[in-house]
């Protein structure tokens, strides 16, 4: 992958997870209407291998209701997102000889799929190397565990102040690999999230066991004030000031992660009943 595109997924991660969600429910749900497509294309263009079931299930369920505006269960999964969750499914298939691109293609010529897939996602799907992949798993795998602890709904649910650790104990060890004169696209990621970290760190008042620290990247310096002229900024409750933050900035990271995420029961309920 051209660094360009690596910058573009990485940027990915802070919010892949409600679309996972999605396609997961697509995959675990039963279809049978589908399942006689995917049986038909697995046994005779996927080598028998039943590890495709899932992929291919969901798949074609997406690209129906992709297509289908008008419906109450319609929403758009941008490809890359799903280019990511393919990858994902694909790389634990025992045995797997087809790729995601090669999936994809094969769903969307075989004479059965074609017409559902119907060119959904052409030039947008591609394989992804598996060390990138590995290092878009580990930023995934710390945006999940800071948007744990921002969903918290009590301000005294303590079992939150743990994932803070685990973020800032993830992080320090991912950017020992990092240059500050010529970053990668992958360590550039890291510093975003640090910044988020930072920023999160400076409203939390509710884990008093949790040692604060300010987390750097290579290059940096902070002097032992920082922490305190934070604390001292922001004296509000935490959830007052992520309440302020969300009515001033429409596109709060904090609001743009709870709302989607809060919402895939509901989206999972509803694909149940009107599934076709």
């Amino acid at each position: 992958m051209t660094p360009i595109t690596e910058e573009e997924y990485y940027n990915m991660a802070g919010d892949y997870l409600p679309y996972k969600g999605m396609l997961d429910t697509y995959a675990n749900s039963p279809y049978s209407f589908y399942k006689t497509y995917c049986d038909d294309v697995i046994s005779t263009k996927l080598n028998k291998n039943s590890g495709y079931m899932k992929p291919c299930l969901a798949l074609l369920k997406y690209s129906y209701t992709a297509k289908d505006e008008d419906s109450i269960s319609h929403i758009t999964i941008p490809c890359n997102y799903l280019n990511i969750w393919l990858k994902d499914q694909i790389k634990i298939i025992p045995g797997y000889i087809f790729d995601v691109l090669e999936f994809y293609n094969t769903l969307n010529s075989h004479n059965l799929s074609k017409s559902i897939v119907n060119g959904l996602c052409n030039g947008k799907i591609s394989n992804i190397d598996d060390s990138f992949f590995n290092n878009f798993q580990i930023l995934l795998t710390l945006y999940d565990n800071l948007n744990k602890y921002r969903n918290s709904l009590l301000d005294n649910d303590l079992s939150k102040c743990k994932y803070l650790d685990i973020c800032a104990d993830s992080y320090e060890e991912q950017v020992k690999g990092c240059n500050s004169n010529n970053p990668s696209p992958f360590c550039n990621e890291l510093k975003k999230f640090k910044e988020q970290y930072n920023r999160e760190m400076g409203l939390e008042h509710d884990c008093k066991e949790l040692k604060k620290k300010i987390l750097l990247f290579p290059g940096e310096v902070h002097t032992e004030g920082q922490l305190e002229r934070r604390d001292e900024e922001t004296p509000a409750p935490r959830r007052d000031r992520l309440r302020e933050e969300g009515a001033s900035e429409p596109n709060s990271i904090h609001y743009s992660v709870i709302i989607p995420v809060s919402i895939i029961p509901l989206l999972s309920f509803l694909f149940l009943i009107f599934y076709k």
